[in-house]
């Protein structure tokens, strides 16, 4: 049951103190942080400044550890719960990756998840791009594009990048991960080795 809502603008962040307050005040159990961004980093900090411990779901866009839970605080972001899609460090995709960032991202954040993700998309796209040959016309690319079914390297198994004619969603499944204090871990089978 859904004990309270409520909406901010980015804009706004002075007010994500207030939703929280509300929503603990409430009785909610449960903390659906949508937010992204610095707003996702208000709501985890807010909850826990305010003494509230909800079992705190986030959204993809804010899994990474260095562009969001460090600023909230690591303590703070202890036991929040996402989803995700990539493989973790120890495959040699991951090492493929890794090895692809020091030549080509030195300066970067390793701990970053949307150089994941920008690597990610730049698979598809060369996967696009190849699929089209020598015809780079907007139809071919577009034809390509909505028929796609790879595995990329960093996609953990069983994760798939498939698209249709009128399926442009190209991610459908994922896995939760718990944030122990340092790094994500899976939660029940997670993503198969």
């Amino acid at each position: 049951m859904i004990v309270q809502q409520g909406r901010f603008r980015y804009a706004d962040l002075d007010a994500i103190d207030t939703l929280v307050a509300g929503f603990r005040k409430a009785g909610a159990d449960v903390f659906m942080n949508l937010a992204v961004g610095r707003a996702a980093v208000r709501g985890i900090r807010a909850a826990y400044d305010q003494g509230w411990r909800p079992l705190q779901f986030i959204p993809n866009a804010s899994l990474s550890v260095a562009a969001f839970l460090e600023p909230a605080g690591l303590a703070k972001a202890y036991g929040l719960i996402c989803n995700a899609r990539s493989k973790f460090w120890n495959t040699a995709e991951a090492r493929a990756f890794l090895d692809w960032m020091r030549r080509y991202n030195p300066e970067a954040s390793l701990r970053d998840a949307q150089n994941v993700y920008g690597y990610e998309v730049a698979q598809t796209l060369e996967a696009v791009l190849q699929a089209c040959g020598d015809d780079l016309t907007r139809a071919n690319v577009l034809a390509q594009a909505t028929h796609l079914d790879l595995q990329l390297g960093m996609l953990a198994p069983r994760i798939r990048v498939r698209t249709g004619p009128g399926d442009y969603r190209p991610i459908k499944d994922l896995f939760f991960v718990r944030f122990d204090g340092k790094q994500w871990v899976p939660l029940g089978a997670g993503p198969v080795p």
